[in-house]
């Protein structure tokens, strides 16, 4: 108690201590966050045993109702998305194994996303890491590629007034030059 109530009063006198405890709580917050992860995905919590049992009877009442599923794997965006050290690799690995494992259609998003700039992407920036209506579109193009690619989906279903990401820029191209 001694201790943390010197440390206060430093931090409140001392722009250095201030700054000094600003980065150690950040690195506490960065490993309680990557600890909490670990966590979920530890093949003996009971909550990861339940997701386990959940695909399996969610695979299993879809095919019961002839309905195809397909399963989405969205990256953690409140993290960077841009370095090649993103500490969430081995969930996307565990649960793309387990979608296998009940052969379940899956798309993991994480390339899509990468190297955009996760602030773009979140519903608050910093705060609610949770995908915005950008994220949810990029997903939605993917899987509505990919239901038309696998013949889930029939060709009818393309909506008339829309055309292809390349046409959709040349377009853009267009427009941008006659502005000028």
């Amino acid at each position: 108690m001694k201790e943390q109530s010197r440390r206060g009063w430093w931090v409140r006198r001392s722009r250095v201590a201030y700054w000094l405890n600003l980065k150690r709580e950040a690195v506490r917050t960065r490993r309680a966050h990557l600890d909490y992860y670990a966590r979920l995905y530890d093949p003996a919590y009971s909550g990861w045993v339940r997701f386990q049992e959940a695909v399996g009877a969610f695979q299993s009442r879809c095919r019961e109702a002839e309905v195809p599923l397909v399963a989405l794997v969205f990256p953690m965006l409140s993290w960077d998305l841009n370095r090649g050290d993103y500490p969430f690799r081995y969930v996307h690995e565990a649960i793309g194994r387990e979608l296998k494992a009940h052969d379940v259609a899956s798309i993991d998003l994480f390339s899509l996303f990468q190297g955009k700039a996760s602030v773009r992407l979140e519903v608050i920036p910093r705060i609610d890491g949770h995908p915005n209506e950008i994220a949810h579109r990029i997903a939605a193009d993917t899987l509505f590629r990919t239901l038309l690619e696998q013949g889930i989906l029939d060709a009818s279903y393309i909506p008339e007034h829309t055309m292809g990401q390349e046409a959709h820029w040349e377009e853009m191209r267009k427009k941008m030059q006659s502005v000028e």
